[in-house]
């Protein structure tokens, strides 16, 4: 009752007449319209309740509610993972979103190589870790990424807006970039062609980093550089010195991005993360 409320106060109405969790002789975890068939070993995990059922809870907004348009790659589960398992650890703490993010970016820079990559248009199910990495990990990234460029308020407003225009219709990457553009007022022609319908990630370096001492404390200089093929994207640069720590956002894009802090404390270490 309760994933149940959240949501219909996120997107809009709950889409069915009730909700069953209905147990199975096989160790799924899968989700229809209006129930959930879960394995028996599954259901007494005591941790189920807290993770897998909400993600299939909500699965009823985001593939059985909106429909997926599987020719086009499927958006549901990286969308749900969003909503389910990431909000999850986001309302649990700062810390515990961090780790979750981490581990996604771990797991793609471990498990995916340039013979196994594909485009996220390209992902229709979960069958392998790889799939499940790109469909999944990968996706969710994504979405949190299009939930910082254009804000939270766009953000939420424009899924209740999907859920309201595309209820019970088949639905693509390609109306989830409309919908956002709408909210977000702006192009995101170029977001979804590098992050969806091209497959590989952003492969960047440090370069060419120097400290001068100024006349009244530092300035640090370098450059980021790019592999082929070059992405567009925000980069924070974080500088420690002994007194304190400076963040400051890059736009990365080309081969070859130069940059330039100042500070009044000597500077320890750089990270771009």
């Amino acid at each position: 009752a309760g994933y149940i409320a959240l949501y219909s106060d996120l997107f809009g109405a709950y889409p069915f007449q009730k909700f069953a969790v209905v147990e199975n002789f096989f160790p799924t975890g899968f989700g229809f319209p209006s129930y959930t068939l879960m394995g028996g070993t599954v259901l007494r995990l005591p941790f189920i309740v807290h993770t897998s059922l909400g993600h299939e809870i909500a699965h009823c907004w985001w593939g059985n509610g909106v429909y997926v348009d599987y020719a086009t790659g499927n958006w549901s589960e990286g969308l749900t993972s969003y909503v389910a398992d990431y909000l999850f650890k986001e309302m649990k703490s700062e810390k515990a979103a961090l780790d979750a993010r981490r581990q996604w970016l771990r797991n793609f820079a471990t498990l995916i190589q340039p013979d196994n990559d594909f485009a996220l248009s390209r992902f229709q199910s979960r069958y392998n870790p790889v799939t499940k990495t790109i469909g999944y990990d990968k996706s969710v990234m994504v979405f949190h990424m299009m939930r910082r460029l254009i804000g939270e308020e766009a953000f939420w407003g424009s899924l209740r807006d999907l859920y309201q225009t595309r209820r019970y219709r088949p639905t693509s990457w390609a109306d989830l970039q409309r919908t956002f553009e709408i909210r977000g007022k702006r192009s995101l022609q170029n977001f979804f062609d590098q992050w969806v319908y091209r497959k590989g990630a952003p492969q960047f370096s440090l370069d060419a980093v120097s400290a001068d001492r100024t006349g009244n404390g530092w300035r640090i200089t370098g450059r980021i550089a790019q592999d082929e093929p070059v992405y567009e994207f925000p980069l924070a640069l974080v500088l420690e010195t002994a007194k304190q720590t400076i963040t400051q956002t890059v736009t990365v894009s080309g081969p070859v991005t130069p940059f330039e802090l100042t500070s009044a404390h000597r500077p320890l270490k750089l990270v771009a993360d």
